[in-house]
């Protein structure tokens, strides 16, 4: 064995006997616990100074129960005025989307003071397209 002064130099500690309580040390410090529970010591001797430090020994723990499952879906379902439509994207969506993916349906039905013309079925038929969507519209 190797010992330090408090200087940091190398000395030769001489013999070291150990001892311990609630288990065996070996002739170099290597502590095994006993089958026993509880708190224990452990003393080193050197050069007519003893030093101790403490050892706890514990059977092992059941491991903790995993914590209950976080849901991870939100769902929601609702009719939305027109005039709340930009406040729904701002305020719900972009923040949803930036914490995962969402999924949009969306049913359109619009009552026309004028009428479901040939041209308003067109026209919806046609942005639609552009937006990549399926054209699929009805007049009814």
């Amino acid at each position: 064995m190797e010992g330090v002064d408090q200087y940091g130099n190398n000395i030769d500690p001489g013999a070291i006997p150990w001892t311990a309580t609630g288990g065996t040390i070996s002739a170099d410090g290597v502590f095994a616990a006993g089958a026993d529970e509880g708190n224990f010591v452990v003393t080193a001797t050197a050069g007519g100074k003893s030093a101790t430090a403490g050892v706890t020994v514990a059977k092992e723990a059941a491991p903790p129960p995993p914590p209950p499952e976080t849901p991870t879906r939100l769902v929601w379902s609702g009719e939305v005025a027109p005039q709340k439509w930009s406040q729904l994207y701002m305020k719900v969506l972009t923040k949803l989307v930036s914490g995962g993916d969402v999924r949009l349906t969306v049913d359109i039905e619009a009552t026309l003071k004028d009428g479901a013309t040939d041209q308003r079925v067109e026209e919806t038929k046609a942005a639609l397209r552009e937006l990549g969507l399926s054209d699929d519209v009805k007049a009814e």
